[in-house]
């Protein structure tokens, strides 16, 4: 598994697992990144020194997942100079739609690039996709979201509803759900999106710096209801209806398709403009309703990884 983010709740999805974890790019200074950039646009040679996994022996390898990276053209023609028969799968864990162009790199062009390049045979690669839209409309391979599970000692309730996550365009929107239901608490943690302006108001949400996840699950056994607001054009969940069943919460969200999901359950998961917000009491004062281990594990690793390979 070659990852491209070296924060601790990605790498957490695996640990324990019978799975050799490796990162795509050494940990370096933003200095130093400049140089990478700078080295790759101007197409020097040698840019393989860059790589975190080159001492690794990649002939040993039959399946290498590459969790979605800059530069995997090259990431992969690395890879098959050395094992020419492995299989080479590339997981795209963001929608298409939020690819953007950054410093002397545009994400968008490097997909489509990705897209034509699957078909090159010295390459040999396929793509997956959380999101069922991007798989239909780039004829992509779909698998679920995954994350995992923390064990945690139950929580006294101090909450109805919860959300913590990039703002993403998404905290005025979460305004408009508490001052619709404005008789109820809310806890709402947001990490702002840089060169947005926030008013006084909006600094009561704002953190000055990330949270650890362990911090997010201790606010979610605190709250009895989880806030999912997906980005506009997604095609897929986040991990916030993974985390309300985990940990048997209610959750609260805007993504009309999850009612097509195998854990979607009424009395769980409140579809905003889709439900009747009048009955948002009658929801929350109900039970959990159990969701079945065999369909949890699809979105625990185990099972994801199971999914690359019974729907290859």
């Amino acid at each position: 598994m070659i990852l491209s983010n070296r924060e601790t709740y990605i790498k957490n999805i695996f640990c324990n697992k019978d799975i050799d974890i490796e990162y795509s790019y050494s940990n370096i200074n933003i200095f130093l990144k400049i140089i990478r950039r700078l080295w790759h646009f101007f197409n020097i040679n040698n840019f393989k020194v860059w790589y975190d996994f080159k001492e690794k022996n990649i002939n040993f390898y039959d399946t290498i997942i590459i969790f979605e990276s800059i530069y995997p053209i090259d990431i992969i023609k690395y890879i098959r100079k050395t094992n020419k028969q492995c299989r080479i799968i590339y997981w795209l864990w963001n929608p298409v739609s939020t690819l953007k162009k950054d410093f002397m790199y545009d994400k968008y062009k490097e997909f489509l690039n990705l897209l034509k390049k699957r078909y090159d045979k010295n390459l040999n690669f396929e793509i997956w996709s959380f999101d069922k839209i991007d798989c239909k409309r780039y004829n992509l391979k779909y698998n679920n979201q995954v994350s995992y599970k923390v064990e945690m000692q139950k929580q006294e309730i101090k909450w109805d509803f919860f959300f913590c996550g990039k703002d993403k365009n998404r905290l005025d929107k979460i305004k408009k759900i508490k001052e619709k239901f404005s008789k109820y608490k809310f806890k709402i943690l947001v990490l702002p999106d840089k060169d947005k302006y926030y008013d006084k108001d909006d600094e009561q949400y704002i953190l000055s710096d990330p949270i650890t996840y362990l911090e997010i699950i201790k606010y979610i056994n605190q709250s009895r209801c989880i806030i999912d607001i997906v980005q506009d054009g997604q095609g897929g969940i986040t991990w916030r209806p993974l985390e309300a069943m985990f940990y048997k919460k209610k959750l609260l969200t805007n993504y009309l398709d999850i009612k097509n999901y195998d854990f979607y359950n009424k009395d769980n998961i409140f579809i905003i403009e889709n439900d009747d917000e009048k009955k948002i009491d009658i929801f929350l004062k109900q039970s959990y309703q159990e969701i079945s281990s065999e369909i949890i594990e699809q979105y625990l690793v185990d099972g994801w990884l199971k999914n690359f390979f019974y729907k290859f």
